[in-house]
């Protein structure tokens, strides 16, 4: 029987109004009521609580609650950034304990950049806070967690609930997009369900309130063909930007130094294989999850590192001088799908046999009919074009092209620079003949591409994907 997991993903606002430790209901934003779940059976529930997801986490007995925040209720000075998270992460916890809202062995927070001006209310002052960058920040922060602790999970069965009852002006949104964009990747291997809640908005402490299921649905697997800019036939990734010029050259060089450790242009060659359905591409340009999943934790430590507080007890800044990009969420789609991808045995290899292919159709390509079909036919095309050889008596033992064992002719390089050749790559599932080669080696027939063309099959895989300008 295959393993199951539940996942509570929750968006917050600010629960209290004045922040006291001891959380007193006269401290509270969120006033105690009665809310209700109705089950899809008809199953009655009522809790009475501060917050739907006490009686969500009765209902459902969630493995992992996952709950969004901003840094916008800090309310006080501290040094760094890394105090910023620390702190608002301790506040949102006491809150949790005082009233008993999970238990906190289970609850991941995820702190995401806001900005704006605020008044944060102590008990014995009020705290302005005033936190200057940009409003992409909050998704791109968002995407990245997200993507780390969805793909984390190995159970075959994925359900993950959405309560967007607390989020305020546009976390229910980004959160509800992420989530469901995130499970469409993992939904290439899994078999995922996506759920989604919201209650009845507040009138007074004695009126129940009601939540809703505002949808159940089971993603179906689908990933944004969005790909790296290209200049001069390198690949460029960009995932921060500089919001303070002086900045500029000294952001650029750290990039520089961590973006070095991982082939970028496998990544966008990578994601390509998958949109196109290309499963010998997949198997050469796979990254390293763990190798991403290093990088998108060192860019998220350069980000930190151009953000200051500034002001005194009363008055505290924060100041954001870099900004994401639209790059970070490609970084964090390909450490979601090449994680899913080694939980089920598929790594990266040059050399592949027909038996990889075959795994490649019945795992990642499964759920994909067009090319699943189109896929199983150019491999059996290929094994019956081998055993007529091998019936003539003749020897595979050294690779030789597609071309040479069809009978085809290879034109020249002007071929490889024609629409017809990308086209030809295309549909055949990448097995184009004259860039594709094949052997026999231990009874296996195996497949390689012809490293000579690999400028050739990479612009004929990055054709019709969207390049981030």
């Amino acid at each position: 029987m295959c393993s199951s997991v539940r996942i509570l993903v929750a968006a917050w606002g600010c629960p209290w109004s004045v922040y006291d430790e001891r959380f007193p209901e006269s401290s509270l934003r969120w006033s105690p009521v009665t809310y209700v779940f109705k089950s899809l059976e008809g199953t009655r529930y009522e809790l009475r609580t501060v917050d739907t997801v006490p009686l969500l986490d009765s209902v459902f007995k969630f493995d992992k609650i996952i709950i969004v925040v901003q840094d916008t209720v800090l309310a006080e000075k501290v040094s760094n950034y890394y105090e910023v998270e620390k702190r608002v992460c301790e506040m949102y916890l006491s809150f949790i304990k005082a009233w008993n809202i999970a238990d906190v062995s289970k609850v991941d927070l995820i702190v995401c950049p806001g900005v704006g001006n605020f008044v944060n209310r102590l008990p014995d002052r009020s705290v302005r806070l005033s936190i200057s960058g940009e409003m992409y920040d909050f998704y791109a922060v968002l995407y990245v967690e997200l993507a780390k602790k969805l793909c984390s999970v190995n159970d075959y069965n994925v359900e993950v609930h959405v309560d967007l009852t607390h989020g305020i002006n546009y976390m229910p949104t980004l959160l509800y997009r992420a989530v469901k964009e995130l499970l469409q990747l993992i939904a290439y291997t899994r078999n995922v369900k996506l759920y989604v809640y919201n209650s009845e908005p507040f009138i007074c402490k004695d009126t129940p309130l009601n939540i809703h299921i505002v949808e159940e649905t089971e993603p179906k697997p689908a990933v944004s063909p969005e790909t790296f800019r290209i200049e001069n036939g390198r690949v460029r990734i960009k995932p921060l930007r500089a919001l303070d010029e002086s900045i500029g050259r000294e952001l650029s060089e750290k990039l520089n130094s961590v973006l070095r450790q991982v082939d970028k242009e496998a990544i966008s060659l990578f994601i390509a294989s998958i949109v196109n359905g290309l499963p010998l591409l997949l198997y050469s340009s796979i990254p390293d999850s763990s190798e991403i999943e290093d990088l998108l934790t060192k860019i998220h430590d350069i980000y930190r590192c151009y953000i200051s507080i500034e002001g005194d007890t009363n008055n505290v800044k924060i100041i954001r001088k870099a900004s994401y990009r639209k790059d970070i969420e490609i970084l964090a789609r390909a450490l979601v799908l090449s994680k899913i991808l080694k939980d089920v045995g598929i790594s990266r290899k040059d050399e592949v046999t027909l038996k990889d292919i075959e795994k490649a159709e019945s795992t990642i390509f499964k759920k994909q009919e067009r090319y699943m079909h189109s896929i199983s036919y150019d491999r059996y095309e290929i094994e019956q074009r081998v055993k007529e050889v091998l019936n003539k008596g003749l020897s595979l033992t050294e690779y030789v092209t597609l071309a040479e064992i069809f009978g085809t002719k290879c034109e020249g390089e002007d071929y490889f620079k024609t629409v017809r050749f990308v086209r030809n790559f295309l549909a055949h599932s990448g097995f184009e003949k004259c860039v594709t080669e094949i052997k026999i080696e231990n009874n296996d027939i195996k497949l390689r591409y012809n490293s000579k063309f690999r400028k050739y099959i990479a612009k004929a895989a990055l054709e019709g994907l969207r390049t981030i300008t």
